[in-house]
């Protein structure tokens, strides 16, 4: 089918090869081949969010997101998962300083010795995510960007992880979707800027993005001028039928040159 796309000009021919890959390379890629890698999942309960696919072959997924019912349905999953893990940031109320501090519950996977660690929260394989932990779990991209940034490297120096994946997912309706873009790539920026060349960290740091005809991403300019070819092309072919000028009649001609 790929082939057939790239063939039609619907896909760029490199998908071939990346598909290919991946194909080969997907039992290899997951279970223990994972168990050095951390899946960063800013909104990491929105539909189009990896998370599931990712704890279902053993994943360790850090998830980002809001408190909602979506976060309690993932820490299940989790439990019920095949040796995925997954850390949801937890705001802890800290009675001495009289001020919230962001920690990390760990669910699935195996059990964290809590005499190494005292703030950190872990659970069984199989385990739910009990009450009390779930009324303070999740985080807020817009309002809690510089602690969620460092509960990740937190995370990521405490478990030991060399290879960081830091997947954008997170919108919102309006405005609040401006402001959500803006703190997952202010985290992500400096997350790369930590890890990325010329770091003393062995940490290998990678980006993902959610694909979307609302977001704009540089191509080609090859690719650019065959798909211009290609839309000149069909409305020569499709005449007065060609939807620009059929949309043209019915609009008055309002916006459409």
């Amino acid at each position: 089918r790929a082939t057939g796309w790239v063939t039609s000009g619907c896909a760029e021919p490199d998908i071939v090869p990346a598909l290919d890959a991946l194909h080969e390379n997907s039992k290899k890629w997951a279970g223990s081949y994972l168990t050095d890698t951390l899946f960063v999942l800013l909104g990491g309960t929105s539909e189009l969010c990896p998370l599931r696919p990712l704890l279902n072959v053993g994943a360790n997924v850090a998830c980002v997101a809001r408190q909602s019912p979506k976060l309690r349905d993932a820490a299940e999953t989790a439990s019920k998962s095949n040796g995925g893990t997954l850390f949801i940031p937890v705001a802890q109320l800290d009675l001495e300083a009289g001020s919230d501090s962001t920690e990390d519950a760990e669910e699935g996977g195996d059990s964290i010795d809590e005499s190494t660690s005292s703030d950190q929260i872990s659970f069984e394989n199989g385990e739910s995510l009990d009450a009390q932990t779930f009324a303070s779990a999740g985080a807020n991209l817009i309002t809690q960007t510089p602690e969620i940034r460092t509960w990740i490297v937190d995370v990521t120096t405490r478990f030991g992880f060399k290879n960081v994946v830091i997947g954008s997912y997170a919108y919102q309706d309006g405005e609040a979707h401006v402001r959500t873009s803006v703190a997952s790539d202010v985290i992500t920026r400096d997350l790369c800027e930590r890890w990325g060349p010329g770091s003393n960290e062995a940490v290998c740091v990678s980006v993902s993005f959610l694909s979307s005809p609302g977001t704009a991403f540089p191509i080609p300019a090859a690719s650019w001028e065959d798909a211009n070819e290609r839309f000149m092309e069909s409305e020569k072919n499709d005449g007065m039928f060609h939807w620009r000028k059929v949309v043209g009649v019915l609009s008055g001609g309002v916006g459409f040159g």
